[in-house]
């Protein structure tokens, strides 16, 4: 990577940083976001998933931020509320199909318990935990409801002693966990 582009990363970077922090003042994120390139910001705040913070940040700063940039900015702002809508729709799902315990993990409990609008939280899947025991029975039931196992092969999952199974459902996937470490070799 030439030293320009890995110092462009480098100010947008600190510019994500600075756009969601709270301790940060409007007129610092408005000198960050002049001086960093418009798609490697959108790039890196996807993969960060802060694109949905960004943009809400961002629309109160207005003239210096650039409208093709703030276009952008909510177009992933809407796609991550869309993917929310299927999640809480599959979390629905959950609730019918189970008659188990189980623990909503990470990006859906972390939105509502930790983010006074839910909808700046982005996340790609929903994480549930069960206990072993109720393990197969978990999996049995989510089958039976319509989700669909994202295994290619089962052989790898045994392999490596998964403590996870990614299954689909509608635009959702659900990562259906018995630990919270996926691999065996970590968990020991």
């Amino acid at each position: 990577m030439s030293r320009g582009r890995r110092d462009d990363r480098g100010r947008v970077r600190e510019l994500l940083l600075a756009a969601v922090s709270l301790e940060r003042s409007d007129a610092h994120v408005a000198t960050l976001v002049e001086n960093v390139d418009p798609d490697t910001l959108i790039k890196l705040a996807r993969h960060h998933r802060v694109a949905s913070l960004l943009h809400d940040r961002l629309r109160g700063i207005g003239d210096h931020v650039s409208s093709p940039l703030t276009a952008q900015l909510r177009l992933e702002s809407l796609g991550a509320r869309a993917s929310q809508l299927h999640a809480y729709r599959t979390i629905a799902a959950l609730r019918e199909a189970f008659d188990i315990p189980f623990l909503i993990l990470k990006g859906p409990a972390l939105a509502v318990a930790w983010y006074e609008d839910p909808s700046l939280r982005m996340y790609v899947d929903v994480d549930v935990l069960v206990r072993r025991s109720d393990f197969r029975k978990a999996l049995d039931a989510l089958t039976n409801a319509g989700f669909t196992h994202l295994l290619p092969s089962w052989d790898g999952l045994f392999a490596l002693g998964m403590a996870e199974v990614p299954l689909d459902h509608q635009a959702c996937t659900v990562d259906l966990h018995w630990h919270l470490i996926a691999r065996a070799q970590p968990r020991r």
